[in-house]
């Protein structure tokens, strides 16, 4: 995944200042935590829209200039997405290179789809029944063609990044989702009781 490499490469350099003005960028300071966090999502937002092959080019590229050798085990393995499976999880479909799929041509984007459902179907033996679309903004990532080609591939229904809960009459292609990631667990079981209004939800 290209983003994962744009991140292996601002966490693990020990470089204090990166230029990347020869990639079209900026000079960043590395120097804090909290600049590199700003960095690798300034990187992140500027890379993603650009076309696949492109994107994996930039990320060796800023591999190769915070000097941090390419990253080959970020992903999970087939046996370990067999034994995730096995262990009652349930496996969803999202693309096989996570393109933002408004940003290529519907052939390809039927094809990282189905690519992949099949793929990951092959490994667990068994249908998937979910997708989650890339980046996932409703307008902007994907669209009512998209909504279609997930259809047609056969999932039952799919997640996007609206923030927002599911209610009675949600689009079952449009899911919204939100994050009751807090450390505190009473702060977790308060947002889980009381989660976000639909009035912060988007849909197409």
């Amino acid at each position: 995944m290209w983003n994962d490499g744009i991140i292996e490469a601002i966490s693990k350099t020990s470089m204090l200042h990166l230029d990347l003005t020869h990639l079209g960028y900026e000079k960043y300071s590395l120097e804090t935590k909290e600049t590199k966090k700003n960095c690798i999502k300034d990187l992140i937002n500027k890379i993603k829209y650009i076309k696949t092959d492109r994107r994996l080019d930039l990320a060796k590229r800023v591999l190769d200039s915070a000097k941090v050798p390419e990253p080959s085990s970020l992903m999970m393995t087939d046996e370990q997405i067999k034994k995730l499976h096995q262990a009652g999880m349930e496996i969803g479909g999202h693309t096989v290179n996570h393109p933002i799929l408004s940003s290529v041509d519907k052939a390809t984007a039927r094809r990282e789809i189905c690519e992949n459902k099949e793929y990951l179907e092959g490994l667990i033996g068994e249908p998937l029944h979910s997708f989650a679309y890339p980046n996932g903004k409703p307008g902007k990532d994907f669209d009512l063609e998209h909504v279609a080609l997930v259809r047609d591939a056969g999932y039952r229904c799919a997640v996007t990044t609206s923030w927002g809960r599911v209610e009675k009459g949600s689009d079952l292609y449009q899911l919204p989702r939100f994050t009751p990631w807090n450390k505190n667990p009473y702060m977790f079981m308060f947002r889980l009781f009381f989660p976000p209004s639909k009035k912060r939800t988007t849909r197409l």
